[in-house]
C-alpha cells in the first residue's frame, strides 16, 4: 500500500456536466514504475518505461499522521474559507527559522523539520474549518526529514486559499482566507523556464538557473521583509506551463505580474536590457497625487510598468537601453488578467554580459531594481 502525499481533488467538467477524482499523474505513473514527463509544447503527458523497474510500491517515506477535513468536497464561491490553525513545533526548533514553501499548483504548502518527529505529530494538530482539506505528516528516513503537507481547498473558480503566519514560542499560528482578505498588496514574480526547459544556454550556464536565483533567492530576501505578498510561479526547478503561470494572477487576485528572463542572439556582439509588455490589461490603480485637486485618470498598465522597470534596471546595471517592446507573449497578454511585464535582463550570448549576469553582485542588483520598482509602483499608484 502506498500513500499519495498530495490530496486528490474533485474536478467538475462544466461542458459535460461530469465530475471526476483527479490524482496527480506524476505520482501515479512513478509509483507504478514508469517515468513521467509533462511536454509543455504539446500539452501532453509523456509516459516511458524504465528498464528493470517494476514499480515503486515501497515509498521512501512513512506516514506519521494524516488529518482529513470533515468536508472533503470542493468548495463553492460563497463559502467562508477563513480559518485559524495552530501548528505545534518541537521545543528544539525556533518557529521563525522554519521555512514554509508554497506549492501553488498543488494547492498546498510544505513545512520541513530535520529529524524524525513522527511521535510528536501523531495527535498534535487540530484541523477544523473549511480551508484545509488534509494535513499529512511524512517522515523520510534517508533524508532524516519530517515533512508536513498542508493541502488547501479551492472554490469553484480554483481560487488559491492563502495564509499568513504568526510565530509563537513553540508554535506557528496560521490564518487562512482568500488572498485579498489577508493582504492589501499582492504580486506575482515569475522565474522564467525551469525543469526540462533550461531556456537559453551559454558558457555552461542555463537561463532557468539565473532567473531562479534572481527571483526566488534575492528578490525573496527583499520581499520577505516587506508588506507585499508575493506569489512565486515556481519555488524549485519545475516547469509550470505558460498558461498556468499567467493564470496565477486571477487565482490570487494579484495587482500585477513580473516575469524575469535572459536574452540571446546569434550575433554575440548584441547586448543590453529590454522589457516587454502589453497594454491589453489595465489595473484599477489610478495615479496618486495627494496635492492635486483634480481627479487622476491614468491607470497603471504594462507600458507604464515596463518603462519604470527598464529605467530602474538601467540605473542599477549600466547596460545598453534596448527599449520597451509591445509584444503578445502569453505571460504578458494572452492568458493574464493584470498588467504584466517580461524583463530581458541581458544577453547570455554576449561573453562580457554573461560574465556579469552569472555573478551574485549583478543578480542582486537586478533583484533590487525589481523590488524598488514595485515599491515605486505602489507609491505612485493606489488601489480603488
Amino acid at each position: 500500500m502506498d500513500t499519495c502525499p498530495t490530496a486528490p481533488l474533485w474536478i467538475k467538467n462544466y461542458q459535460t456536466g461530469t465530475t471526476g477524482l483527479y490524482i496527480p499523474g506524476r505520482y501515479v505513473f512513478e509509483t507504478l514504475g514508469y517515468r513521467y514527463n509533462w511536454n509543455a509544447t504539446t500539452y501532453k503527458s509523456t509516459i516511458t518505461y524504465v528498464e528493470n523497474k517494476t514499480g515503486i510500491f515501497t515509498a521512501d517515506y512513512t506516514v506519521a499522521a494524516m488529518y482529513n477535513s470533515t468536508n472533503p468536497t470542493q468548495g463553492s464561491a460563497d463559502e467562508n474559507f477563513y480559518q485559524e490553525m495552530e501548528l505545534p513545533i518541537p521545543d528544539e526548533f525556533s518557529p521563525k527559522k522554519i521555512e514554509i514553501v508554497e506549492k501553488l499548483y498543488n494547492n498546498m504548502f510544505i513545512i520541513e523539520l530535520e529529524g524524525d518527529h513522527s511521535e510528536f505529530y501523531k495527535d498534535a494538530i487540530v484541523n477544523t474549518g473549511e480551508a484545509v482539506r488534509q494535513i499529512s505528516v511524512l517522515y523520510y528516513p534517508l533524508k532524516d526529514i519530517t515533512r508536513i503537507n498542508v493541502c488547501m481547498r479551492t472554490d469553484e473558480n480554483n481560487t488559491i486559499i492563502a495564509h499568513n503566519e504568526e510565530y509563537m514560542k513553540h508554535s506557528i499560528k496560521f490564518t487562512f482566507d482568500r488572498p485579498q482578505n489577508l493582504y492589501d498588496k499582492i504580486i506575482i514574480l515569475d522565474a522564467g523556464h525551469g525543469g526540462t526547459d533550461p531556456g537559453t544556454k551559454h558558457g555552461g550556464y542555463n537561463e532557468k538557473d539565473l532567473n531562479f536565483n534572481i527571483i526566488y533567492k534575492y528578490c525573496k530576501e527583499l520581499f520577505d521583509e516587506s508588506d507585499i505578498k508575493v506569489f512565486y510561479s515556481r519555488s524549485d526547478d519545475t516547469l509550470p506551463s505558460l498558461y498556468d503561470r499567467a493564470g496565477l494572477a486571477a487565482r490570487v487576485g494579484a495587482d500585477f505580474f513580473v516575469s524575469v528572463h535572459q536574452n540571446s542572439n546569434n550575433n554575440k556582439a548584441v547586448h543590453g536590457t529590454s522589457v516587454y509588455y502589453s497594454t491589453r490589461n489595465k489595473s484599477t490603480f489610478p495615479a496618486s497625487d495627494p496635492e492635486s485637486k483634480t481627479e487622476q485618470t491614468e491607470l497603471l498598465d504594462g507600458k507604464i510598468m515596463a518603462r519604470m522597470f527598464l529605467n530602474a534596471l538601467l540605473d542599477k546595471l549600466g547596460t545598453v537601453n534596448r527599449g520597451i517592446i509591445d509584444e503578445k507573449f502569453v505571460v504578458v497578454k494572452e492568458a493574464n488578467s493584470v498588467p504584466a511585464v517580461l524583463i530581458e535582463c541581458g544577453f547570455m550570448s554576449n561573453p562580457d554580459e554573461l560574465k556579469s549576469l552569472v555573478t551574485k553582485k549583478t543578480q542582486k542588483l537586478i533583484a533590487e531594481a525589481i523590488y524598488e520598482t514595485v515599491l515605486d509602483i505602489y507609491e505612485k499608484y493606489r488601489k480603488q
